[in-house]
């Protein structure tokens, strides 16, 4: 972003102003994607160079590097919330599964019960038996 701003007269010497958004990666940096520094460029006409980071250019830095932390928040949030949603529907299978055992183990149960039942019946019509017949 290339802005020509009026030229000014500094010290008896004609300056021309640009204010450029110079995009660099920086080596040591942790950010992943470049970084936005923007700086004021002024010359003179015997060649002198100034490049200065101009207020607007530190709080635009500073605002670009809030924005990066708050997407990394973000995604880990989103994470969190994937991960816990993967979590909730497993316990709902675990749930699930769990009745279904517990049917299971109801009915084999009820079925335990009845064979007993069954078992001691026979065993006390056997005996029964045996008494009127005179066995016992």
């Amino acid at each position: 972003i290339w802005r020509l701003t009026d030229q000014k007269t500094r010290n008896k010497q004609l300056f021309k102003e640009i204010e450029v958004v110079i995009v660099l990666k920086v080596p040591n940096s942790h950010a992943c994607e470049p970084q936005l520094i923007c700086a004021q460029i002024c010359w003179d006409f015997t060649g002198r160079i100034r490049v200065q980071q101009t207020q607007k250019a530190k709080k635009t830095l500073r605002i670009k590097r809030m924005e990066t932390k708050l997407a990394k928040k973000k995604e880990e949030i989103r994470g969190m919330a994937q991960s816990l949603e993967a979590m909730r529907h497993e316990a709902e299978e675990s749930r699930a599964m769990y009745m279904v055992l517990e049917t299971r183990k109801n009915k084999l149960k009820a079925e335990l019960i009845n064979r007993i039942d069954h078992f001691v019946r026979l065993k006390a019509s056997e005996m029964l038996l045996m008494l009127e017949l005179g066995f016992l």
